[in-house]
């Protein structure tokens, strides 16, 4: 069965508080058989633009990763993230060829 994943792009002047997201997500992340494979850090932001980082987070299969993002504990980050000033997540699927 092809694997599920996450693609995280986020902007955030915060760190600090991504780092705190990541840290309360890899728990519910792992609970729904996943794990975060990689993250950009690029270090602190430049002048006044946000810091844009990715975060790659791979599911055994893609109803893992549909139901953890659908998950009442995801949910209750919404706050959290709503912190950053962008956060897109796109749910894919490992490719076939």
């Amino acid at each position: 069965m092809p694997k599920g994943y996450w693609v995280v792009a986020m902007d955030a002047v915060d760190q600090v508080a991504v780092a705190d997201i990541l840290r309360q997500l890899s728990y519910t992340i792992s609970e729904h058989n996943g794990a975060i494979l990689a993250e950009s850090d690029n270090g602190p932001p430049r002048d006044t633009t946000p810091e844009q980082r990715v975060v790659i987070v791979e599911f055994a299969t893609l109803a893992d990763a549909q139901a953890c993002i659908d998950s009442a504990a995801f949910q209750r980050t919404r706050q959290m993230r709503e912190a950053i000033s962008s956060l897109h997540i796109v749910v894919i699927e490992q490719a076939s060829f």
